[in-house]
């Protein structure tokens, strides 16, 4: 059984979740669980550049995503979108993401979910939209689900404002630290089966 020390999901309180792990260990199935207590009564963009998944509005360039947003909006209906970039909007991958985080911010009220947010918020760098939805997005009603595959990769910026983390096995030394220093313990992760995880709350 996966450890989960808290139930996170009766919070109405907006959250920062990370979701680390290796390639191939179920990090995106466990967001698409965590999305599943989520959906019925949150608006939704998810950030997917590796197409991972499909269960909502499939937006694959900008246009698509703001026609789509208005469109909700005009109708008072929940927004659940899943971005998914490709080569037709003609900018880098950092811009496409700044313009996606400037729609979440302004839209407000919504749960924000990044695949590979070590590209967008690194030790040495972190965009600076991304930045204000991490410190100010409680504001506006904005949640974030944060995934990468190694925690030192990631900016000091999102692991202290984050209110949970999940973690699969991890074994280098790096990360093994990063897990120490977040409180979790690091002789369990690192030993820990193949698809099960352990969370805590933070």
């Amino acid at each position: 059984m996966n450890q989960d020390k808290n139930n996170p999901h009766n919070n109405t309180n907006t959250f920062i979740w990370i979701v680390a792990g290796k390639r191939g260990m179920g990090k995106t199935t466990l967001v698409k669980k965590l999305l599943n207590d989520l959906t019925k009564k949150e608006s939704i963009i998810i950030f997917d550049y590796h197409h991972e998944f499909s269960q909502y509005e499939i937006c694959q360039n900008l246009g698509f995503l703001t026609t789509y947003i208005n469109n909700q909006n005009e109708k008072n209906s929940k927004i659940q979108a899943i971005f998914w970039p490709n080569d037709s909007d003609k900018l880098d991958m950092d811009k496409l993401f700044t313009i996606v985080c400037k729609i979440v911010y302004n839209q407000g009220n919504i749960v924000f979910i990044i695949e590979e947010c070590d590209n967008y918020c690194n030790p040495y760098y972190i965009n600076e939209y991304f930045r204000q939805i991490i410190e100010y997005g409680r504001h506006k009603g904005i949640s974030l689900i944060c995934v990468t595959r190694r925690l030192k990769n990631i900016s000091r910026s999102l692991t202290a404002q984050a209110t949970r983390i999940y973690t699969f096995r991890q074994t280098e030394k790096l990360d093994l630290k990063v897990i120490e220093f977040l409180g979790l313990p690091s002789d369990i992760v690192q030993t820990l089966p193949d698809y099960k995880f352990i969370s805590l709350e933070l």
